[in-house]
Order: C-alpha cells, then structure tokens, then sequence
C-alpha cells in the first residue's frame, strides 16, 4: 500500500485520523517509515516504508508464514484444500479497500477507547 497521507491509513485501516496520526507518527520515530513529499500534490505527503520498516516487515511475514505453516501442517489435506478455497475467496472480498463511508460506518461503530 502507498499512502498519500494519514488520511488514506485511516480510511484503510478505518481508524480516525487522530489514531492514523498517532500510528504514522510512531512509525516514523520508530524508523519504519519515512514521510516524503508528494510530487503530484504538495500539501500531501507520501509514507514509504524506510530500509528498517522493509526488514521489519519481511521478518514479521516470514515469522506469520512460520506460524501458519506449522499449524495448517497438523490438518488434513482435504481441509487444507477447503481453506485454500476459502482463502481465495476472502482475498476477493477484501482486496479491495472499502469506500470511505463503509469505514465511516466502522468508525462510529467501534467501542469507545479503540480509536487510540
């Protein structure tokens, strides 16, 4: 994901944008993400993930597909063909981001506290 600014991290994640604020400015003191201007807009800014964030993030995945391999491994392999199915249809549901009213929606719905 290429962010343009906060505001595409919140609708994303839907969060508000005070906690997308918050999460991009930890990121960022963290060295995981660099804020850098946009070419196309320069009242935006672009958020790229730093040589860190690229090594976090790869750790974290590998570490991910470690823990999914070894807990599928113990299912059967019919079962493993209906999750892969599932997967799959998962994956086409939720590829694409949700227009900033659904996120609107998700937002107003969360119990109080989570949006810090």
């Amino acid at each position: 994901m290429k962010a343009r600014c906060s505001g595409d991290v919140s609708s994303f994640l839907a969060l508000t944008l005070s906690a997308a604020s918050k999460l991009v400015d930890g990121l960022v003191t963290a060295d995981l993400v660099a804020r850098d201007s946009d070419p196309l807009d320069r009242r935006k800014i672009v958020l790229k993930l730093t040589a860190s964030g690229h090594r976090k993030f790869a750790a974290v995945r590998q570490a991910t597909a470690d823990f999914l391999t070894e807990r599928v491994s113990e299912v059967s392999l019919h079962e493993r063909a209906c999750i892969t199915d599932a997967m799959r249809t998962l994956r086409g549901i939720f590829s694409e981001v949700p227009p900033p009213e659904t996120n609107a929606r998700l937002i107003k719905a969360a119990p109080a506290g989570l949006d810090n």
